[in-house]
């Protein structure tokens, strides 16, 4: 086919017309926003020594069975766990620091050298905050079958489960287990999470 003169001119413009169209509409694009990174389970394990947790504690000793809502904060050498009912009124609070700890229950007051002997005595059982903080993380190195604890002049040895880990917003390699379970002979202790946040 050929084109006439005139024929040709037009279409040499309409081709220019239709470059310039692309090239501003180009120009006027607004760049390109960098992609937002989510926390993933990919990255190396980081430890938060400090955080504050609430959830759903219960425990099971023989044919005892306890089961609170927990509010739990540590910070530095000092933490605090209140214990409410499943209503949601507060049945005690457990203080400590490294001078030792401190159960509020009503009008009574108990003092002990740890947590875990203030538990002994609110649910049935010496619960060791420090391990059990590192079960809500999924700490790898207490994720095999048997992991061994002292209370007292015993070793008692918890077969450790966790169930629903998820990443900490804002922690490169924080993690928690919404779902714990662990278990000692008669014994067994399940802490449902709710919210954990980094301090």
């Amino acid at each position: 086919m050929t084109l006439s003169h005139g024929t040709n001119g037009r279409f040499c413009r309409l081709v220019a017309a239709v470059i310039a169209l692309l090239v501003a509409s180009c120009a006027t694009l607004p760049p390109t926003a960098a992609p937002q990174t989510s926390p993933t389970l990919d990255s190396p394990q980081v430890f938060i020594e400090q955080f504050a947790l609430s959830g759903r504690l219960s425990v099971r000793v023989g044919d005892r069975l306890d089961s609170v809502r927990i509010e739990w904060t540590r910070e530095g050498n000092k933490e605090f766990i209140n214990f409410f009912s499943p209503f949601g009124s507060q049945l005690a609070q457990v203080s400590a620091s490294s001078e030792g700890a401190t159960l509020v229950r009503g009008d009574q007051t108990e003092y002990a050298p740890t947590v875990g002997a203030l538990t002994q005595s609110l649910l049935g059982t010496p619960i060791d905050t420090a391990l059990l903080a590192r079960w809500v993380q999924g700490a790898v190195d207490l994720m095999s079958a048997d992991v061994p604890a002292v209370s007292g002049d015993r070793l008692i040895r918890w077969t450790v489960r966790t169930q629903a880990v998820r990443a900490v917003d804002g922690i490169v390699g924080g993690r928690f287990a919404t779902r714990i379970t662990a278990s000692e002979g008669d014994t067994t202790i399940r802490l449902f999470v709710d919210q954990f946040r980094p301090l």
